[in-house]
């Protein structure tokens, strides 16, 4: 049997070992430097996209809450569907800012009380209305703009 000793008795020889395995290090290094990079980008176009999923949800909710309280002030037959789509973009807001904005979780829970509370408009003023329509919106525009810190950080 050779030993090691033997095989690469001769100086050269022991030069393109050498070479030989700084190559081997520097590869390796190099496929998980560029695997670390694509993990950390792949991770953030995940987070971007649901941050826009959530953007879309709270304009949906934003929606459906406005729908809420005008059907509050001028009740009609569509009752029921308007209920419905406020249920749903109220989920689905709720749901994707405990996983992915945890900040805006007040601001979506303040905006529910106040549909939720707003729900009966008679023998109230106009005026009272229009101006808790207005801090709805304020709310929902202080939601926005933190989703929109969160995306620019990411990018």
């Amino acid at each position: 049997m050779w030993s090691l000793g033997e095989i690469f008795s001769a100086n050269s020889d022991r030069a393109n070992l050498v070479t030989a395995v700084v190559s081997v290090i520097a590869a390796v290094l190099v496929v998980f430097c560029t695997h670390l990079l694509a993990a950390r980008r792949t991770r953030s176009e995940l987070k971007a996209k649901k941050l826009e999923e959530c953007y879309a949800a709270l304009a949906d909710f934003k929606k459906a809450g406005w729908a809420q309280l005008h059907q509050r002030a001028r009740p009609n037959e569509r009752e029921v569907e308007v209920n419905g789509a406020y249920d749903h973009a109220h989920a689905k807001l709720e749901m994707l800012s405990a996983i992915h904005v945890e900040e805006i979780q007040d601001k979506v829970l303040e905006m529910h009380t106040m549909v939720l509370t707003m729900q009966s408009v008679e023998g109230r003023d106009m005026s009272s209305f229009q101006s808790e329509l207005e801090k709805f919106i304020r709310l929902v525009t202080d939601a926005e703009q933190v989703i929109v810190a969160k995306v620019r950080k990411i990018v």
